[in-house]
Parts: structure tokens; sequence; C-alpha cells
């Protein structure tokens, strides 16, 4: 008895996994696309819905994603996807560069990133990166949507 119950849910697991692996395959077909952490559903034409970085990622999700993934990944990975990431904050979510986080910024998406003018060197030509003031880090601080819509 135990071995017909239990080959019973098998079966019912296996073709709820197909049903959902063909609504999956619907959605894409339509041009939604998942975001890997959340698993909600977005437009694949709204380029700043998913960032991509080697998985589809929603702005929710992409500071907590990015934490873990960053310690997975060679250095020259990381700093291309880091690079990435910041053009994609700043194009799509209005992130801005800073030195240091304000206490304004309390509340808001803050990363660590590389400084794109001296490539996280610290210095240009031979001297300390304005940008950067010779860390060759800064702060991306990505507003809140609230703060984004200006409430």
């Amino acid at each position: 008895m135990p071995d017909e119950s239990s080959g019973q849910i098998q079966e019912t697991l296996a073709r709820i996994e197909r049903e959902l692996s063909l609504l999956r395959e619907a959605l894409s077909l339509l041009g939604l696309k998942g975001c890997s952490q959340c698993g909600r559903f977005f437009r694949a034409s709204d380029g700043g819905a998913l960032f991509d970085g080697g998985e589809p990622v929603c702005l929710e999700c992409v500071e907590g994603w990015w934490e873990q993934r960053r310690q997975q990944l060679c250095v020259k990975d990381r700093e291309i996807i880091e690079r990435r990431l910041v053009n994609w904050l700043v194009n799509h979510h209005d992130a801005k560069l800073v030195l240091k986080p304000t206490p304004a910024a309390a509340g808001s998406m803050q990363i660590i990133a590389g400084c794109v003018q001296c490539d996280g060197a610290g210095t240009v030509a031979g001297r300390r990166c304005s940008a950067c003031d010779g860390r060759g880090t800064v702060w991306l601080v990505v507003p809140t949507r609230d703060k984004a819509k200006g409430s």
C-alpha cells in the first residue's frame, strides 16, 4: 500500500512540474521573463525590468543577488558584471555615484562599486582620481521607488 501511494505522489509531482514548465514556456512566448530570485514575471522588452548578469534579476532582488553572486565570480568576471550593473542602475533606475553615502540615502539601495574613471586603480595618469578620491571605489545609491517618483 505505501508503495502505491508513493507512486501516485511521484506521478502527480511529475505532472505538476510538466505543467509549470509549459506555463513558463508560454509566458516566454508572450514576451515575459521571470526573475531568477523571486519568480515574478516582467516584460522582456522593458530594459529596466530585469538585469541580466548571467541570470535575470529584478530591481527588488538585485542587491541581495549581487551580494551573493559577486563572491562566486573571478575578479575579471566580477568587474565586467559590476560595470554592467552600475550602468543598468544609472540608466534605468536613477542611481547616483557618490563618494560616500549620506543620511539622506538611508533606506535606498547602496552598493559599493569600482570607480569607472580610474578602473578601480585610484589614480588616473599618475594623479589621484577625482571621481573616487583615490579609493578606487564609489557608492552607487539607488533611490527607493517612492523617492524616485518624487513622493
